[in-house]
């Protein structure tokens, strides 16, 4: 997608108490175009929950945790701007 960037917040630093903005760094990135059998979706709305910080440390945890460096991964609601699926429906709304 020309022109089209990604903002994501990366973990810099396992929080020691509550988590700051010190923990984290944004990044940008192109939005690639989805290959064969993907779909590109926009996030309109993103899952923010307790058991997320429990996530942020290098502890065992029931769940894999979030590494120096990774994303946090959560629910969330989108909306489908491109696919190359074939299952997709056949008018997509284009992402501008």
């Amino acid at each position: 997608m020309q022109n089209v960037v990604n903002r994501r917040w990366l973990l810099t630093a396992y929080p020691e108490a509550m988590p700051t903005p010190d923990n984290w760094i944004m990044d940008t990135r192109p939005v690639p175009d989805p290959g064969p059998g993907q779909i590109l979706i926009k996030a309109k709305w993103l899952s923010v929950d307790p058991y997320m910080r429990g996530r942020m440390s290098p502890a065992t945890n029931y769940t894999k945790g979030v590494g120096i460096g990774e994303l946090m991964q959560g629910g969330g609601v989108g909306e489908v701007v491109a696919s190359n699926h074939p299952a997709s429906v056949r008018r997509l709304r284009r992402w501008r």
